[in-house]
């Protein structure tokens, strides 16, 4: 059986791919389930790439234990985005109808796009 860490720290560390240590931080705050929160600044001189973050779990309490994990992540240049999109979801009797306009931000519509659009119907019954 799995014990939830409810009282404790969790230390996440950011490192490159060479095992380099780029940003740490430290939580105490855990909620009843273990969970938390946190920001972590990433210095502006880091190489953009291929990055792993790992969680330090380190238990308080009754029994004290530390269990790791990580995840991998790439860090990648902020581009501010140049276009956006609008819908329209009209409905009449049994058929639906979405009209899409996207838009650059500075007014203009896009004139030539390639679109992919992916979509599911599921029925929910309210009470």
């Amino acid at each position: 059986m799995t014990k939830i860490i409810s009282q404790g720290t969790v230390t996440a560390t950011l490192y490159d791919l060479q095992g380099n240590n780029i940003a740490r931080k430290s939580v105490t705050q855990l909620d009843e389930f273990g969970g938390f929160e946190g920001k972590m600044s990433i210095p502006q001189n880091v190489a953009l790439g291929n990055r792993y973050i790992s969680y330090e779990f380190a238990s308080t309490g009754d029994q004290t234990s530390t269990s790791y994990y990580s995840h991998e992540l790439k860090v990648e240049e902020y581009q501010k985005p140049t276009f956006f999109i609008t819908t329209d979801l009209q409905q009449a009797k049994q058929q639906l109808s979405l009209n899409i306009a996207p838009e650059y931000y500075f007014g203009s519509p896009l004139q030539s796009y390639d679109l992919t659009i992916e979509w599911s119907i599921d029925q929910k019954e309210q009470c």
